[in-house]
């Protein structure tokens, strides 16, 4: 499995060297990150979020995320992975079951690997009304195609030109999303659906610090509930 991993986030064995040696994070730092709990063969267990970490015992205390629930007859000591996506990286934290509630999980950490994830890799398909609001003020309905954390793409009947700069509002990557985005980007290229529709990829002009977590995290949340879907 580390090998497969490596293989596909990794560009090169300097890169996952480089990875390793600028891997100075301390676990405080994935407090409140959004993450898929799997067991060791990648079958999801559930959404948790990261609430604490007691460095006396090196156990994470993993919070069900929004309407999830910690899954009920799963053995103590089973040994888990924690996955989070975290600043454009996947962490995967290695551990085993040390306290489990109906409320929350401590899982006693072991293995941590590092790996840096190719933006491009890290897109959720989404279909969302959105607005698009060219030449400052003239507003266009569209749907939102995907997403990632670094551009977005979306359909219109409106034409739109490569290099043109445009703003994409209100756009809503789940019904009950906590929040509603808002980016400024580029027009990079145009491509046409197989039902015929036109539709534009664009890149973030820039994205904050505080929006890229959070996409992270609802980004994160869409793609375990398409595991449990499929």
């Amino acid at each position: 499995m580390l090998k497969f991993l490596m293989k596909k986030f990794a560009k090169s064995k300097e890169e996952i060297e480089e990875i390793k040696e600028e891997d100075t994070h301390e676990y405080q730092d994935y407090i409140d990150s959004v993450c898929q709990v799997t067991t060791e063969d990648n079958r999801l267990l559930f959404v948790g979020q990261i609430d604490d970490y007691d460095i006396s015992t090196e156990q994470l205390t993993i919070n069900p995320y929004r309407e999830e629930e910690t899954p009920k007859g799963v053995s103590y000591d089973t040994k888990v992975k924690i996955n989070i996506k975290y600043r454009g990286n996947i962490i995967i934290f290695h551990g085993e079951i040390a306290v489990q509630s109906e409320n929350y999980w401590r899982i006693k950490i072991g293995d941590r690997i590092k790996f840096k994830e190719q933006r491009e890799n890290f897109r959720q398909e989404i279909n969302s009304k959105a607005i698009v609001i060219k030449h400052g003020s003239q507003k266009i309905e569209c749907i939102v195609l995907n997403v990632s954390i670094s551009g977005i793409a979306f359909s219109s009947e409106e034409v739109f030109a490569i290099g043109e700069q445009i703003t994409i509002d209100n756009v809503l990557l789940y019904e009950e999303c906590e929040r509603r985005y808002k980016f400024d980007c580029v027009v990079k290229r145009s491509f046409e659906t197989n039902d015929g529709r036109i539709c534009y990829g664009c890149e973030f002009k820039h994205i904050s610090e505080a929006d890229e977590n959070n996409l992270c995290k609802d980004i994160l949340y869409l793609q375990a509930k398409s595991m449990k879907n499929n």
